[in-house]
């Protein structure tokens, strides 16, 4: 009796749970139209060379963002500015900052950018979706 008293109370906590990510910060994922590759990327204020997965950390503290990506013969550089609004979701869910109106900086080395926005709602099914697409062009 004690058991399915308690398989009971598993069930109602697990089905009132809500899909949300733990941290719904912005990334960007990046390609290059010419498939190039690169040794390093750094994130300009990060500390740290960034991982090889061309998936980046977007500033939320800043409107900007600028990375250089290093190869033995090249240094590349992408910068891009964009306008970040701040989205309430629920209790569970918290905050979330969302971008659009992405502009491809002077400073870059890449002559044109393609942004892709997906971002999404939590549901009951999925989790929230928070990022960004870049197709780099030389």
């Amino acid at each position: 009796m004690k058991i399915n008293i308690f398989l009971i109370f598993i069930l109602i906590v697990l089905s009132s749970c809500h899909h949300c990510q733990n941290s719904i910060e912005p990334t960007l994922q990046v390609q290059f139209d010419d498939h190039s590759s690169y040794e390093k990327m750094y994130g300009i204020g990060g500390k740290d060379t960034l991982q090889m997965t061309y998936s980046l950390p977007v500033s939320i503290n800043s409107d900007t963002s600028i990375y250089l990506f290093i190869d033995s013969s090249k240094i590349d550089t992408f910068g891009m500015t964009y306008k970040r609004t701040i989205r309430y979701h629920s209790a569970d869910c918290g905050f979330s900052i969302e971008l659009d109106s992405f502009k491809l900086l002077d400073i870059s080395t890449f002559s044109r950018a393609q942004f892709n926005i997906h971002v999404s709602e939590p549901s009951a099914t999925e989790d929230l979706i928070n990022y960004y697409e870049v197709t780099l062009y030389r």
